[in-house]
């Protein structure tokens, strides 16, 4: 994420990110098109049926495959590769890269000079940190706060059962053949941990469809993966055509693809942004509507279980303090009061919902459900 926000430089807005991450898949599909020949069509639509395509799972998953393409290559410096690849996946989502490592670590000939490829990217990062003096930051949320995303667990019993049936694929082509690459793919299934559900599932199919289609000779197992992939991607197109809308103003994200109703729903929240008070948006698009109207994010947009600290709680005491003698309006999202058991992987800390509750009047409903607290 790091490398890809370099491009934002050039033009301040998502469409560049996003054109980075097409870049970068492009370049990979190639390798992948050397491997597979026309049947990268088939992983070209696995990534078009992502719910986020340019997201930091779908680019891991993306150099997962080209990791199993090194390792099957003749490329005298593959483990270099191979080395500094996972290094940036760990600086990029820690599970995945520590299993992959794992499995780099005990199969590589030279355990030293493996670890120092590792290391590479990691020294830079930090090296990075330091100069802008965030290595504390950096330990304090993406360290000691992600044993609180453990709390974060969701089970989808249909994603269970594909998860479980892949890993008994996996474990029995690896009893028959005992490739490596097979277990780089089982290390890759962490992506789907804590969050056994469809949208992180989907990445790991990439990285799975990837290997069947490689491998497997079995028509009764790639025909109906084909056919499951291709009626999903129909789907979403349907979806897409029905549901969803360009942003027509909003320096940043101006031409993104959002979902249906998206410039109401900005120019309605954007009417609750002003100098005269503090605005706390505990929404799921609080990012998307502080960017839309050019201001600066804040950790209190992004109040998820395990992207904090340790100590998750602790900004309701700056919130009291910045409230005390100034007009503060809050926006609760309508998943907090959502009392059915099921819901839909919202990840919010209850605790401020608590707080706003039971400190500030309740105002108004908005359509969408969201509700108003204010101090005025």
């Amino acid at each position: 994420m790091l490398v890809n926000s370099i491009t934002l430089l050039i033009n301040n807005n998502i469409i560049v990110f996003k054109l980075t991450h097409t870049f970068i898949y492009s370049l990979i599909l190639v390798c992948v098109y050397k491997k597979l020949n026309k049947n990268t069509f088939w992983i070209i639509i696995t990534i078009l049926i992502q719910q986020t395509i340019c997201w930091y799972n779908t680019l891991i998953s993306l150099l997962i495959i080209l990791i199993l393409i090194l390792y099957d290559s003749k490329n005298k410096n593959k483990e270099l590769y191979i080395g500094l690849i996972i290094g940036f996946i760990i600086m990029t989502k820690h599970n995945i890269g520590i299993a992959l490592f794992i499995i780099y670590f005990f199969t590589s000939k030279n355990k030293i000079k493996s670890t120092l490829y590792f290391l590479i990217p990691i020294i830079i990062s930090a090296i990075y940190l330091v100069i802008n003096n965030d290595l504390i930051n950096y330990i304090n949320f993406c360290l000691l706060g992600t044993g609180n995303f453990a709390k974060n667990i969701i089970i989808n019993p249909t994603c269970l059962i594909i998860t479980t049936l892949s890993i008994i694929y996996l474990i029995i082509n690896f009893k028959k053949t005992k490739d490596i690459k097979i277990l780089y793919i089982i290390a890759a299934l962490t992506i789907v941990f804590p969050l056994i559900e469809i949208v992180h599932l989907l990445e790991f199919t990439i990285i799975m469809m990837y290997y069947i289609l490689l491998n497997e000779k079995n028509i009764k197992i790639t025909l109906p993966l084909k056919i499951l992939i291709f009626l999903y991607f129909i789907a979403t197109i349907l979806i897409y055509i029905n549901d969803v809308e360009i942003i027509k103003s909003g320096k940043h994200i101006k031409y993104s693809v959002q979902s249906k109703n998206i410039n109401n729903y900005l120019n309605l929240y954007s009417s609750y942004l002003n100098d005269e008070e503090d605005t706390y948006l505990f929404i799921s698009n609080a990012y998307l509507i502080r960017i839309y109207n050019s201001q600066h994010t804040t950790i209190y947009d992004h109040l998820n279980k395990g992207n904090l600290e340790k100590n998750e709680t602790k900004y309701i005491k700056e919130i009291e303090k910045n409230c005390t003698n100034k007009k503060c309006t809050f926006i609760l999202d309508s998943q907090y009061f959502n009392k059915s058991k099921k819901n839909n992987g919202f990840q919010y800390i209850k605790e401020y919902k608590e707080y706003v509750i039971k400190n500030y009047k309740y105002v108004e409903t908005l359509p969408t459900g969201d509700k108003i607290y204010s101090n005025k």
